[in-house]
């Protein structure tokens, strides 16, 4: 009788109840199968994450190549045959799906307008040939990986291509897309596992053996287990930075934008699934650009202060906008502090951490930048006309000291920002200075200003309409000291209304005329822009600067929010012996006044607007609830699926080891007397043990009815036990051994399966 590690598993019952299905062919089935779903899952994800609208069915594509290629294989056509057809059969399928992105008219057809558009266009134009990639690559992923698990039975090559596909689809997507890799990685697993089952199949069928389903359970537990484990790894470990593997970014020559503009980039039409601000999109402040009214999460700032976080500063007024003068590029490495010359006289340190939820090369700063954890580069004012900042390295001051210091002073920094784009969820922590003063102190500081600062500060353009000159004369007339100008400004244009919505078209006119004395209602850069020119129309130095609100607490974790509709613009204005001070010209605006009073902007986290337990968010004025990114959004932690799913995994697989080192007692016996005593065993505890008055072959009788299969085994057992017991003959020999192992491995096998589902079924 040939032996058994179990029951006839399922695809042997399968094969025997349908006519001509082998367990191979189940075998070679269930492997395509599994392949189909692996790579599915990889597809799925593409097509979940709408890169184009339209987009191509990839799902169906990925199906009509894995048939293809299983009919093909199966067919007599030789290997070089099956290629060229599949190539030529994927060129079609391309073709047909993409021409059915485009909708017929009258005048062409769905066919005739694909082809109108391909022959017309540029590769990097629109985002068809984008469409026509992903149907191609689709296809000959499905076609290589099942002609591989078919012809060579290697499903690696179907986990390889399904692995790079997926991991390059979501790398680039927020991470509410991310449950597609522990799906993908169970379906995966389970295709390697039942991969190796398919090469081990022929070796256990010639052997009489089949696999127990008990032990296939356990496999799936322990794959469950592994995934559930190293999704959860994969989740909290940060990504490496993109530029760490030597992929440079941003910089040098191949700019981001040179590359989107190569006529060969498919990719340069495709919509990012991330938002993307870059400094120098922001060098050029139009009045025309609507401001930014997003309800999504730009940064979220682990700080115990919160104030204005700088993004840039202006010192150029047009009458269509604000422009930077040329600046000059200083880098700050990781850990060094920011040159100053003239520090102000009382000035306090804030440290905070900023976490970016978009890609961006900007560095947020409050106050003044003192040093980061990251390489930075300060952008300051040109150094033909100011100062350059320099880290405060003993052999490199020197040098910065010649080349960047004109009148004593240090050069404004208009901008700090990352030498490569900063990837989303990427930390880094900065350490800045903030300035205090009183208003009495202000009104005290004087106007003696630097020559720098006189240079860059007090421009106008020489189309400013005079009345704007004269407005500003007015508002301050009778008034001693420039702060006291500056508070007189703030209630001047308190009266005026404010409206983020409102969408600025000025015309040909200046900006803050048209501003100040016709619409009378604007949004936060007409506020800031009309504050800075009444200013500097009187000979106070002031500049506009542009960057975040404040942001709103989150109680839950004690970090600052900070949303796009959090963009804003203020003033800044200089108090020598102090530096620059903050000024909010905007009515309904967080603080109400003039900043100055308090120092500063910063405050404590405690006195702002929070998120309310259920989740509503407080408001600014008219500003409406937030909606949190892809990603952000409230749900459950990642440790929560590894308690709720790993945990019970875990339990099972550690009461499977406890049970194998239990069973481990009985693998093997040395004798019949040894083999009879743990047959005895393991049927008590089924509840079939022998009692005291039969004989070990009435008993072997007896079990041999309970376990009908094992019968020969057992009776085989005790006879060796009778002969070795009750005989002269107290050594077996070589034959007899030989049988005696042989029957203790099967029917320890078979008892071992009993005994796990007599326990199961009797809880």
């Amino acid at each position: 009788m040939p032996g058994h590690l179990g029951n006839k598993s399922w695809m042997r019952r399968l094969s025997e109840a349908v006519p001509g299905l082998t367990p191979s062919a189940l075998q070679e089935w269930a492997s395509v199968v599994l392949g189909f779903l692996c790579l599915g899952v990889a597809t799925w994800s593409i097509e979940q994450a709408k890169w184009i609208e339209p987009q191509p069915s990839l799902t169906l594509v990925l199906s009509l190549a894995v048939l293809a290629s299983l009919l093909l294989t199966k067919s007599r056509i030789s290997n070089w045959a099956t290629h060229l057809l599949m190539i030529v059969l994927g060129l079609a399928v391309m073709v047909w799906q993409s021409a059915g992105l485009f909708a017929s008219t009258q005048v062409r057809s769905a066919l005739h307008s694909w082809w109108y558009t391909v022959s017309g266009f540029q590769i990097n134009e629109g985002t068809v040939y984008f469409a026509m990639f992903l149907i191609f690559v689709t296809w000959v992923i499905g076609f290589v990986s099942t002609w591989f698990i078919l012809c060579r039975r290697n499903v690696w090559v179907a986990v390889a291509l399904g692995t790079v596909t997926i991991l390059v689809n979501i790398g680039n997507l927020p991470r509410d897309y991310y449950y597609f890799f522990p799906i993908y990685l169970v379906v995966a697993v389970l295709l390697i596992g039942q991969g190796n089952l398919a090469k081990q199949d022929d070796a256990f069928r010639k052997q009489g053996f089949s696999y127990a389903y008990q032990g296939i359970s356990y496999l799936l537990a322990a794959v469950l287990c592994i995934s559930v484990l190293t999704v959860s790894v994969a989740w909290v470990i940060p990504a490496a930075a993109v530029d760490q593997a030597g992929i440079v970014t941003s910089g040098g020559m191949l700019r981001e934008m040179s590359a989107r503009e190569h006529w060969f980039n498919i990719f340069a039409d495709v919509r990012s699934k991330w938002s993307l601000i870059e400094s120098s999109d922001q060098e050029t402040l139009l009045f025309r650009d609507p401001v930014d009214s997003s309800r999504t999460v730009r940064f979220v700032i682990t700080s115990d202060r919160s104030g204005y976080w700088r993004t840039r500063r202006y010192d150029t007024y047009h009458s269509w906008g604000w422009t930077s003068s040329v600046t000059f590029d200083h880098a700050l490495n990781p850990g060094m502090t920011a040159q100053r010359t003239e520090p102000p006289s009382e000035t306090e340190l804030l440290t905070y951490t900023v976490e970016s939820k978009l890609k961006t090369d900007i560095v947020l700063t409050g106050g003044e930048l003192v040093s980061a954890d990251i390489p930075v580069l300060l952008q300051t004012l040109s150094a033909s006309e100011s100062v350059a900042s320099s880290p405060t390295s003993s052999t490199d001051q020197s040098t910065a000291t010649k080349a960047g210091r004109i009148g004593g002073e240090a050069a404004d920094v208009v901008a700090v920002v990352s030498p490569q784009l900063l990837a989303p969820y990427e930390r880094y922590t900065v350490v800045a200075r903030l300035t205090a003063a009183t208003p009495d102190e202000l009104s005290r500081a004087g106007e003696d200003y630097p020559p720098w600062v006189t240079h860059h500060y007090l421009q106008l353009p020489d189309s400013l309409p005079e009345r704007v000159r004269q407005e500003g004369q007015k508002v301050a007339l009778g008034i001693e000291t420039p702060y006291d100008t500056v508070v007189a400004v703030k209630r001047f244009l308190d009266e005026y209304k404010y409206d983020r919505t409102t969408e600025t078209s000025h015309g040909g006119a200046d900006a803050v005329d048209s501003f100040l004395f016709n619409e009378r209602e604007g949004n936060c850069v007409d506020f800031a822009s009309s504050m800075v020119v009444m200013l500097r129309s009187v000979g106070v130095p002031a500049r506009l600067c542009t960057g975040y609100l404040r942001g709103e607490l989150d109680r839950d974790t004690g970090n600052l929010i900070i949303l796009g509709l959090h963009y804003h613009a203020w003033a800044e204005v200089y108090f020598p012996g102090y530096g620059w001070m903050e000024f909010e010209p905007t009515p309904s605006s967080p603080s109400g006044e003039a900043i100055a009073t308090a120092g500063n902007s910063f405050r404590d986290i405690e006195e702002l607007p929070h998120v309310t337990p259920t989740g509503r968010y407080s408001t600014y004025g008219n500003i409406p609830p937030p909606s949190m990114t892809p990603g952000d959004q409230a749900g459950p932690k990642v440790y929560t699926y590894f308690v709720i799913i790993g945990i019970p995994l875990l339990l099972i697989l550690a009461a499977r080891l406890a049970f194998e080192r239990w069973a481990g007692r009985f693998k093997g016996a040395r004798n019949a007397s040894e083999a009879y005593a743990k047959m005895c065993l393991l049927a008590s505890s089924l509840g079939s043990g022998p009692v005291a008055q039969e004989t070990p072959l009435e008993y072997a009788a007896r079990l041999a009815l309970i376990v009908p299969e094992q019968a020969e085994a057992i009776g085989n057992i005790a006879q060796a036990y009778t002969e070795t017991q009750f005989s002269r003959k107290k050594e077996l020999g070589e034959v007899e051994k030989t049988r005696l192992q042989k029957s203790w491995v099967q029917l320890r096998s078979v008892l071992l399966q009993r005994l796990v589902r007599f326990r199961w079924w009797s809880k």
